[in-house]
C-alpha cells in the first residue's frame, strides 16, 4: 500500500498562511501527497541547500584560518618549537573539526544532488515541537523523530507548538515543502511505523 494512499483519499483544503509562508499551492500540496515534488519545489531545494552549502564552506574556512594562525603564531614565538607537538595539538583543535566539516559539506551536496535527481518526497504526521535548547531555538521543529533545522521566522511563525501537522519534505536535504493542519479531534492513523 502506497504510503500516501490514504493522504490522497481526503479532500484538499489549503492552509492559506501555511501555503504563503511555504510558498506551495493545491497543485503542489497534491504533487507532494502522491510523494513527489514539482519542479518548482526543486529549485527551491536548490536554493535552500546551496545556503547551507555556504554556511557550512564558511565555517570550514574559519576553521582553516583559525589552524593557519595557530601554526603560524607558534613558529613567530619560537621558529624552533613548530614540530610534532604543536601541529598535533593544531590539529586536533583546529584540524579536526574542519576535517569534519568537509565531511558535512560533501555529505548536504550528495543530498541535495539525490533530491533532485530523484524527487522523491516523505511526509511526517504529529504533533509540532520547538527546540528547547540553545540560542536556536526557535530555528528548530520537531515533529515525531523528525527535526527540521535552519527555518527562516516566516516559516517559524506560522506553525503552533502542540498542533498537529501533516509535514511534507525533500526526502534527503529534508527542507519543508509543504504542511496540512490536521483536525485536532479527528485520529491520526499515518504513525511514524505506517510511513516507513
Amino acid at each position: 500500500m502506497n504510503i500516501f494512499s490514504r493522504t490522497n483519499q481526503t479532500p484538499i483544503q489549503l492552509d492559506v498562511t501555511l501555503a504563503e509562508a511555504l510558498n506551495f499551492t493545491q497543485s503542489t500540496l497534491k504533487a507532494n501527497r502522491n510523494g513527489r515534488m514539482t519542479h518548482e519545489q526543486t529549485e527551491i531545494v536548490r536554493q535552500q541547500s546551496y545556503a547551507r552549502l555556504r554556511k557550512y564552506a564558511g565555517k570550514l574556512l574559519i576553521r582553516l584560518g583559525i589552524l593557519v594562525a595557530y601554526v603560524g603564531i607558534a613558529y613567530v614565538i619560537n621558529p624552533f618549537a613548530t614540530t610534532t607537538v604543536v601541529l598535533l595539538i593544531g590539529g586536533c583543535l583546529f584540524g579536526l573539526p574542519a576535517f569534519f566539516q568537509t565531511i558535512d559539506i560533501r555529505d548536504a551536496w550528495s543530498d541535495l544532488r539525490t533530491d533532485i535527481n530523484q524527487r522523491e518526497v516523505k511526509m511526517v504526521v504529529g504533533r509540532v515541537k520547538f527546540a528547547q535548547y540553545g540560542e536556536k531555538a526557535r530555528h528548530l521543529i520537531h515533529i515525531e523523530r523528525q527535526t527540521f533545522h535552519d527555518l527562516p521566522e516566516q516559516v517559524l511563525s506560522v506553525f503552533t507548538a502542540g498542533e498537529r501537522y501533516r509535514i511534507y519534505y525533500s526526502a534527503k536535504t529534508k527542507i519543508i515543502l509543504s504542511a496540512e493542519p490536521i483536525d485536532p479531534n479527528a485520529r491520526i492513523d499515518d504513525s511514524w511505523e505506517d510511513l516507513h
